[in-house]
């Protein structure tokens, strides 16, 4: 990681992932997501999630684009 990602952490890293100028490019790992409350009772907490951790009330925004296959 360069040293603008130094503070940013992958919970379940996935197979592949890129950082770009402004992006990060992810190949995700099979079968992973995210469910909470499912109408099937199950959970599922293996999907990829990159994070920093902040203090205090913040807005995010994020655009999310796929080549989904």
């Amino acid at each position: 990681m360069t040293s603008q990602h130094a503070e940013l952490t992958w919970l379940n890293p996935p197979p592949h992932h890129a950082f770009g100028d402004s992006s990060v490019h992810v190949r995700t790992g099979k079968e992973t997501d995210f469910w909470r409350q499912t109408f099937y009772g199950f959970w599922r907490d293996n999907g990829h999630f990159l994070y920093r951790q902040v203090e205090g009330d913040f807005s995010a925004e994020v655009t999310v684009k796929g080549d989904y296959k």
